[in-house]
């Protein structure tokens, strides 16, 4: 992403914060619930309680119909 903003896929740029790839790795290493769903809302409730460097954030994901991402891409 950081290339992408910079719009230069060669860029030079910092990455993830040591902070941030650590709490990645403790999720991607604890969170094994069997259900997607119980897995992504975990994920989904990190974010909401800012344990990522950019801070509190509320996601509103829709995984199917007409308001998800997929339907406004691909109209499925």
């Amino acid at each position: 992403m950081q290339r992408y903003l910079k719009g230069d896929p060669d860029g030079i740029v910092p990455g993830l914060a040591e902070a941030d790839k650590r709490v990645i790795a403790f999720m991607l290493e604890n969170i094994q619930d069997i259900q997607g769903s119980i897995r992504h809302q975990k994920w989904l409730d990190a974010i909401a309680q800012g344990k990522f460097s950019f801070g509190e954030a509320n996601i509103n994901y829709i995984p199917k119909g007409q308001d998800s991402w997929k339907y406004s891409s691909f109209g499925n």
